[in-house]
């Protein structure tokens, strides 16, 4: 049978490890939030760099086609204009 020093020791030794225990998961608890923390800002730095992209993109395409209508639009005015030129010498 143990003594009550002894018994003092056990409880005493097992509260020292529950203590060490809570604070280690404690600490791996600290760890996981960062983690998720910065995976969490790393996805929206990802997210705004690709909408950033995507946005220029999209500019980049608008402005060729405005471009395009421009040459087609001024191809048309050249035409017209050849055909008024045309028809005003048969006359």
């Amino acid at each position: 049978m143990k003594s009550f020093s002894q018994l003092s020791e056990d409880i005493e030794e097992r509260r020292a490890e529950l203590k060490q225990r809570s604070q280690e998961r404690m600490q791996k608890f600290k760890q996981q939030s960062a983690a998720a923390v910065d995976a969490a800002n790393k996805r929206v730095a990802d997210a705004q760099a690709r909408s950033e992209e995507e946005k220029e993109e999209r500019e980049r395409r608008k402005m060729m086609r405005d471009e395009i209508r421009a040459e087609i639009e001024k191809e048309r005015e050249e035409k017209k204009n050849e055909r008024e030129v045309d028809g005003n010498q048969c006359d």
